[in-house]
């Protein structure tokens, strides 16, 4: 019996999947053009409390350059143009499993997608992020 799948509930059975906390998982593109560097990182967040500031403090604790980790960041953006600001819940951007672009301040989400652009047209970076988003 795949009893450790299953939690009991008065009379049935409900699968454990039920009770745990959905998880965005997104791509997260930072481009500095000064620098001519780019980085992916992939975060996972909890879709029902993070907030854009969560994701973009990842930034700060992950990123491999230090050019791109000591940036302040004002919020994300898609390659669609939509932006969102810090105090805005992540799971009112996106639904997970897509690439954001971080917002650098003083600089637009129209000024982000130019800069990411020639990066988001390789395809050996959207068959990188398609491998880091399936997992």
């Amino acid at each position: 019996m795949a009893s450790r799948d299953l939690a009991s509930h008065g009379s049935g059975w409900i699968p454990f999947g039920l009770f745990r906390k959905k998880k965005l998982k997104i791509a997260l593109l930072i481009v500095h053009t000064e620098a001519r560097y780019f980085e992916i990182l992939t975060v996972e967040m909890d879709a029902k409390k993070a907030l854009v500031a969560d994701i973009l403090e990842e930034i700060a604790r992950h990123a491999k350059r230090k050019e791109i980790r000591e940036r302040l960041y004002m919020g994300l953006c898609n390659h669609q143009g939509e932006a969102w600001t810090k105090s805005q819940l992540l799971s009112t951007c996106t639904k997970g499993n897509e690439v954001l672009l971080a917002i650098p301040d003083g600089s637009s989400a129209q000024e982000c997608i130019r800069e990411a652009t020639p990066v988001l047209r390789q395809a050996q970076i959207w068959r990188a992020i398609s491998t880091v988003c399936a997992r």
